[in-house]
């Protein structure tokens, strides 16, 4: 599994001005396939593909509470992101315990798209979508060598609640251990971004 780098000296670069976020259509599974597999090439990526098409299909225009979504620049993806219920997990594969609600799924950006600041984007109108569904509180959990996004939680307020776990609810971390973080969205404010 490949996280992106993470520099705390550096500052993001402006983010460009038409770029967009939406619901993920079944026309983007080749490009979210291509995100994942960059990511981690030990799954083949016809298998990304089939579990990219299965997700949009039975998720994004259902009641669930689970959708895929997809950042674009130029009409080209650049970024995939994620969140679900976990209610939605048959009890029978849940070999983690972890608590009940919304859990958001990691955010991936393509290599030449880093830096410029598409990861916060993304992470502000995932905020915006949740509130306006109602929800008030979000779970996540993040692997131990994915500084970046350990740094990026931080700085969007999610608080740690439990250290060291080896997964959660049906996800094991492929490095073995991670980190369970909550935040109230409730209290959220997008500030004009």
């Amino acid at each position: 599994m490949q996280y992106a780098t993470f520099n705390p000296k550096h500052k993001s670069d402006a983010l460009p001005s038409d770029i967009s976020f939406r619901l993920a259509k079944l026309r983007d599974c080749e490009a979210i396939a291509s995100l994942l597999y960059a990511t981690n090439p030990d799954i083949p990526l016809n298998e990304y593909l089939q579990r990219t098409q299965r997700e949009i299909e039975k998720y994004n225009t259902s009641e669930d509470l689970y959708r895929v979504f997809v950042s674009c620049l130029n009409n080209d993806i650049i970024g995939y992101c994620r969140f679900f219920h976990s209610t939605l997990i048959p009890q029978e594969k849940k070999s983690h315990s972890a608590p009940e609600g919304l859990y958001l799924m990691g955010i991936i950006v393509r290599d030449d798209m880093r830096g410029k600041g598409v990861a916060d984007f993304m992470s502000r109108k995932r905020f915006d979508y949740l509130q306006g569904l109602g929800i008030h509180e979000v779970y996540s959990a993040v692997a131990s060598q994915n500084i970046a996004s350990h740094s990026m939680h931080m700085s969007f307020g999610f608080t740690p609640i439990k250290y060291n776990i080896q997964g959660f609810h049906s996800i094991t971390f492929p490095c073995g251990s991670g980190t369970l973080y909550k935040k109230a969205i409730s209290q959220y404010k997008n500030h004009g971004k």
